[in-house]
């Protein structure tokens, strides 16, 4: 009976753990400025912003309570799971759990490499929309095309424009 209650109570933890709504935001960073009558703050130099399994790195960041946005700026790295994001700006909406990025946009996904021009990625469907050019790379493979929408769960791509596929082959 204790070992079943063990094992309830870490799967219960362990689900805890993944679900970053229920995470608290850190933040750290060189410079700081802090508004704490209007709950905002700008963050400078190596800033560093951890939300359970989520971790932003970027030169500057700038937040105001009212919208619970995250506006962040230059170098711009982003880990989640079998995630990584690289790009210029990108806005953090810690009520939506969305990142939008653009700027010399990079998305990494296990083998599968990314180029686009702006990504919106939903951190509890986990997946991501691709707007304007889209580049996936697979190995030999590469898709073309524009308003690509890639479902990290199944890894599934989806285009509603024209779209050019070269395969080498299907893996």
């Amino acid at each position: 009976m204790i070992r079943l209650f063990i094992l309830i109570l870490m799967s219960v933890m362990v689900f805890a753990a993944e679900d970053i709504s229920k995470s608290k935001l850190e933040v750290s960073a060189n410079l700081f400025e802090v508004d704490m009558q209007n709950n905002q703050f700008i963050a400078e130099k190596d800033v560093k912003i951890k939300q359970g399994d989520l971790l932003i790195l970027a030169d500057k960041a700038n937040y105001t309570d009212i919208k619970e946005v995250i506006n962040l700026h230059n170098n711009i790295e982003v880990f989640y799971k079998k995630l990584k994001i690289n790009c210029q700006e990108m806005v953090y909406n810690r009520k939506k759990f969305i990142i939008t990025a653009s700027g010399k946009l990079k998305v990494y996904f296990e083998d599968i490499s990314i180029e686009g021009k702006e990504l919106q990625y939903d951190i509890n469907k986990n997946i991501g929309y691709f707007h304007g050019k889209t580049v996936i790379h697979k190995k030999e493979n590469l898709i073309n095309g524009s308003d690509i929408v890639f479902d990290m769960n199944t890894k599934k791509i989806y285009s509603k424009e024209e779209t050019k596929f070269t395969l080498d082959k299907i893996q």
